[in-house]
């Protein structure tokens, strides 16, 4: 919502969603792949990089507030009509640094059978115990987590991750009967900061068009 058509706003001269897309194909690890959406602009676009979208996701699952994890049981649910598979990917589009590797490495590490979920995680740069606060209706402020130490530092501070977008894997099965993907046991992989961004503002879309260019040059 912090950039109006995101999926298709223009990166480097091409659709963000154009990442994803040729980073799936150009992997070589998915036997398939769906391009789940509601606009026929981004169908549209994923025709154009090599993926047909046969159906338009529902209304009702591409609202504000509709739960991710809503759409991922529809296309699980609309794929097993015709097909039988036993690992899920999603890969949003909002990551467009990720790497192939990460994918893979993230795949060795569900296929241990350890994790209901995999997903990807990085180091926080901040901690709740000190450098992060909630901001109430009067204006004060509240650290969200409270400790019986007194830490000052993110040096004394126990190591927190931030949960990426780079991608998500998990068993058909467990995504069709869990209400929230934290409801089993998840596994976190490490990526490091310059291939974990997500992008949600103008401002992210800037340092991902930096690092782009940058790696091209």
């Amino acid at each position: 919502k912090g950039i109006k058509d995101k999926n298709s706003y223009l990166l480097n001269n091409k659709p963000l969603i154009s990442y994803t897309i040729e980073l799936a194909i150009s992997s070589g690890i998915f036997d398939d792949i769906v391009v789940s959406t509601d606009s026929n602009k981004i169908a549209d676009i994923a025709k154009l990089y090599g993926i047909e979208v046969d159906k338009l996701r529902p209304d009702s699952l591409a609202t504000d507030d509709s739960p991710e994890i809503l759409s991922w049981k529809y296309e699980i649910r609309r794929y097993q009509e015709k097909y039988s598979f036993d690992k899920f990917y999603c890969l949003p589009c909002t990551s467009p640094l990720r790497s192939i590797d990460d994918i893979k490495n993230m795949s060795k590490l569900f296929d241990r059978k350890e994790y209901d979920l995999v997903l990807g995680i990085t180091k926080s740069s901040k901690s709740p115990l000190f450098n992060m606060v909630e901001r109430k209706t009067d204006g004060s402020l509240k650290k969200i987590l409270d400790s019986e130490e007194n830490i000052t530092r993110r040096q004394d501070s126990c190591v927190y991750y931030d949960i990426t977008t780079v991608c998500y894997i998990s068993s058909p099965e467990y995504i069709i009967k869990t209400e929230s993907i934290f409801d089993g046991k998840i596994g976190g992989y490490i990526i490091p900061k310059e291939r974990s961004l997500d992008i949600d503002t103008l401002y992210d879309m800037d340092i991902a068009n930096y690092l782009i260019t940058k790696n091209d040059n």
